[in-house]
């Protein structure tokens, strides 16, 4: 079923919810949303999920979470403001190599084309744009990664302390009530 109208703070909590419930070591979580967090930052959107499926086994991290981390990171409110960013980083960093309006020609030439498309679509862009853009999207990516690593790390592991918690408190709780009927005995 096709929703009638992109909700953005609808689809953001739903990713959210489903980032802060997955179960497993939080180590491995927190490396999922590393990876998540670090391919939806760059500026390669045809290859996001790609990128994500090599990358999270190679760096044993759950591939759940990567993708919800992705999703939060790099979505259509957030892709142009991306790619404006690593253009403007990358720009710092190989001057004069390409123009704002050869990104929007790029980023808009991306969206209507699938996988195989866009391997066509970067490739006749040149290295005076790829190059650039790629290096601005590694320089913000990597930052914003390593934060997204130690916040993941940081509240699954308070998740983890609550519900140990709560356990110890149910079990506790439970040997001080009755055992059940004595005359079974």
């Amino acid at each position: 079923m096709v929703p009638k109208s992109f909700q953005p703070r609808r689809f953001v909590r739903y990713q959210w919810l489903r980032l802060i419930r997955v179960h497993g070591d939080p180590y491995v979580l927190a490396r999922g949303v590393f990876v998540g967090a670090f391919v939806g930052m760059t500026p390669t959107i045809p290859f996001h999920t790609v990128l994500i499926l090599f990358l999270t086994p190679l760096l044993r991290g759950n591939l759940v979470t990567a993708l919800c981390a992705s999703l939060l990171v790099s979505n259509p409110l957030t892709i142009p403001m991306q790619y404006y960013l690593s253009w403007w980083i990358g720009s710092l960093l190989f001057p004069g190599q390409a123009s704002w309006e050869s990104v929007r020609a790029l980023m808009s030439e991306l969206l209507h084309t699938g996988l195989f498309g866009g391997l066509s679509v970067w490739s006749s862009f040149g290295t005076g744009i790829v190059v650039p853009l790629l290096a601005g999207g590694l320089a913000v990516a990597a930052p914003v990664a390593i934060g997204g690593y130690f916040l993941a790390l940081y509240l699954y592991f308070l998740r983890q302390r609550r519900r140990m918690k709560a356990l110890l408190s149910h079990y506790s709780a439970l040997e001080g009530a009755p055992q059940g009927d004595s005359r079974r005995q």
